[in-house]
């Protein structure tokens, strides 16, 4: 508790990162970030959806995600949105995500066939690595739950935990999982619902692109108020859709 009170005191950081000051929203984000995997009255289950309190969905839903993913055993992971996130609020989280592996180099290689471009970019001209800022949105997200009950999860989430960014900046669940869902996790194994739309907590719409899509599952949005980031033009070009 003493820490959290110190990450609230820290007024220079709390410009520019919504949430800041709310204990509650960073003891939500490191809970959702790993525990809520290893709650005992989810051991028995495959898969989880979350969709954030508050969410009103534009669109009739006609997926069953679980039996989508249990027919495609290789499908672990599924988003919806793929926003990018505020730098001040993650000033240090790159920093440590590279940390990460210089210790046991031999067990923290990036996966083959992974999804780094989508949180890594590369500066033409220096060749250094950045943070794209690019997230797996939480706010819609279905996963194999087994995905976060791995050695390899738990200690990337430990890393992260013992560097207090979740406290002392505005680290956020899908900031700490998508950085390993992207470097961790085949493609092949991710994939984007791209005809669902939803209007979150946070005023952030989604709408499908595609027009027979959006007639298909009786949506009531308009894709051209719907700002797409780069980054899901990217995730198109990964032919991730399902």
């Amino acid at each position: 508790m003493t820490l959290v009170k110190d990450s609230l005191g820290k007024k220079s950081q709390i410009r520019a990162s919504p949430n800041q000051r709310f204990i509650g929203y960073k003891l939500k984000n490191r809970f959702h970030t790993y525990e809520f995997a290893q709650l005992p009255a989810l051991m028995n289950y495959k898969y989880y959806l979350n969709i954030e309190v508050g969410t009103e969905l534009l669109c009739d839903v006609g997926t069953d995600f679980f039996e989508l993913m249990n027919k495609n055993p290789n499908l672990q992971f599924g988003f919806a949105n793929a926003p990018a996130d505020s730098r001040t609020s993650t000033k240090t989280l790159f920093k440590n995500y590279m940390q990460f592996f210089k210790t046991d180099v031999s067990k923290r290689r990036p996966v083959g066939n992974n999804l780094m471009d989508f949180s890594v970019k590369k500066l033409r001209k220096t060749g250094q690595l950045k943070y794209s800022t690019c997230n797996f949105d939480s706010n819609f997200e279905i996963a194999e739950l087994s995905l976060f009950r791995t050695d390899s999860y738990r200690e990337f989430f430990e890393h992260f935990d013992n560097a207090y960014g979740q406290f002392y900046e505005r680290w956020t669940d899908y900031n700490i999982k998508s950085l390993y869902i992207s470097t961790f996790v085949p493609s092949d194994h991710i994939f984007w619902v791209d005809n669902l739309g939803f209007f979150d907590s946070q005023d952030r719409t989604v709408c499908p692109a595609n027009m027979q899509s959006r007639l298909d599952n009786t949506c009531v949005c308009d894709p051209d108020v719907v700002k797409e980031s780069k980054l899901l033009q990217r995730v198109q070009k990964k032919k991730l859709m399902i």
